[in-house]
C-alpha cells in the first residue's frame, strides 16, 4: 500500500512463492493465534504449510 502510494504504480513480488501464496492477512493472523505468537514455531509451521502445498501439488494431490 506505501509503495503504491509513494510510486503510483502496484508492487509486484519478485519471489516465486509470491503469486502462489495460499495464507492471507487473515489467515496469517489466525495462524499466528494459534501458535502463541511465538515467531518460531510461527516460520516452522507455515514452512510446513508450504511443503504440504508444494507436496500435493508435485503429485497432483487437492
Amino acid at each position: 500500500m506505501v509503495y503504491h502510494e509513494i510510486t503510483h504504480q502496484k508492487f509486484h513480488d519478485p519471489r516465486l512463492s509470491a503469486d502462489t501464496a495460499t495464507l492471507g492477512p487473515d489467515e496469517w493472523a489466525i495462524l499466528a493465534t494459534l501458535c502463541d505468537d511465538d515467531p518460531m514455531y510461527l516460520e516452522l509451521v507455515a514452512k510446513l504449510l508450504d511443503t504440504e502445498r508444494t507436496y500435493s501439488a508435485f503429485w497432483g494431490k487437492p
